[in-house]
């Protein structure tokens, strides 16, 4: 008897479990609206970076026109990151989306280079 009762409550726990587990994954579009949010994030950052382009300090005014280019970057291909996000399955954290967009951005740099 108490044999039975320990496999009910193994099986109906692992139900149970299985059940949170499928519920608790985010949908597509789910995930497709947070990485929406989490890039537009990325973008007022880097627009507010670039907003430093009159400063005094040549480092500083380089940093802002390569946030200035980000931003270009980011804004004209919102869409087809964010697909291509979704596309790798990349977790939906900040830094793995800020990780994703600035490996994105220095990949077309470099491709840039290698043309000219």
């Amino acid at each position: 008897m108490a044999r039975i009762f320990t496999l009910i409550v193994m099986v109906t726990s692992l139900f149970v479990c299985a059940g949170v587990s499928a519920a608790s994954e985010p949908t597509s579009e789910d995930k497709v609206s947070t990485y929406n949010r989490l890039v537009d994030e990325v973008i007022q950052r880097y627009e507010i970076k670039s907003a430093t382009c009159d400063s005094t300090c040549e480092a500083i005014r380089r940093d802002a026109a390569l946030a200035c280019m980000k931003t270009a970057y980011f804004r004209a291909y919102k869409k087809a990151l964010v697909w291509k996000m979704n596309e790798r399955n990349v977790e939906p954290k900040r830094h793995k989306i800020s990780q994703f967009l600035n490996q994105s951005f220095y990949e077309l740099v470099r491709y840039q280079n290698r043309k000219a």
